[in-house]
């Protein structure tokens, strides 16, 4: 059952790619979850997850859309939807007779910008943690696609160069 060259090295490709898939993405979902739970993170009382802490990428996706919706809370009162909206105004705000701008809107700003940072860093956890589940999944697929292939080579070379029958047969090719 002797297999080809080009056989043993796809076989050999696919299984790296099965582990390297599996390991890469283990260490993905790992940092992003520890790095999560170190941040102490918890849902407020307002969430259907009252109490519970942040410690992997969908509840990260989660907990930015609760921020969202503070966010919105907050500016949609004074006519606002989006940070660029009450930027605008908090900028047009400053004058000369008042170098500081309007304290409510420049409030309102710093409010919709921390929001966005703090939306933005958890939606980049909950990608990553994505992309290391996608990568145990493609890792799992190649390991798959490695085995299924050896079965295959295995068969195939039976077929073409089949096993002396008896002690005394040979095959000749």
């Amino acid at each position: 059952m002797k297999r080809s060259a080009p056989t043993i090295i796809a076989l050999a490709v696919l299984f790296m790619f099965g582990i390297g898939g599996i390991v890469g993405g283990a260490i993905s979902v790992s940092m992003v979850n520890s790095n999560l739970k170190e941040q102490n993170i918890t849902f407020g009382e307002d969430t259907q997850w009252a109490g519970q802490q942040v410690t992997n990428g969908w509840d990260a996706y989660n907990f930015q859309n609760v921020i969202k919706g503070h966010v919105s809370a907050a500016l949609e009162p004074a006519g606002f939807s989006t940070y660029e909206e009450v930027s605008a105004a908090a900028r047009a705000s400053v004058t000369t007779a008042n170098p500081a701008g309007d304290a409510k809107l420049m409030g309102l700003r710093r409010t919709a910008l921390d929001g966005q940072l703090l939306r933005g860093t958890l939606f980049s956890s909950f990608a990553w943690w994505l992309v290391g589940w996608v990568g145990i999944a493609a890792g799992v697929g190649f390991l798959v696609l490695g085995v299924c292939g050896s079965f295959i080579a295995r068969k195939q070379s039976t077929l073409y160069f089949p096993a002396p029958t008896t002690a005394g047969d040979t095959v000749s090719v």
